[in-house]
């Protein structure tokens, strides 16, 4: 696993699917976006702190996890691709 890219929950959502699409747009997105502003690196530090617990119950349950991977796999989708 890229060091770059910390346990979250999204990672969790999509099973551990680190370097495939839709990952990597939300690492770009993350990266080219919102690291940019003030404000999106506090939404930054905030989805961090709160990953951990959103993971848990991730993991708790399956049906949670399938639906919570599908809506990001779609939102991921959107995100631009890499060129």
């Amino acid at each position: 696993m890229d060091s770059s890219v910390k346990l979250c929950f999204v990672a969790t959502a999509l099973d551990g699917r680190y370097r495939e699409e839709p990952m990597d747009s939300f690492l770009r997105f993350r990266d080219t976006c919102l690291k940019t502003t003030a404000a999106g690196r506090i939404l930054i530090a905030v989805y961090y702190a709160a990953s951990p617990a959103a993971s848990c119950l991730l993991r708790k349950s399956p049906i949670l996890m399938r639906v919570s991977g599908n809506l990001l796999t779609a939102i991921g989708n959107r995100l631009p691709k890499q060129k």
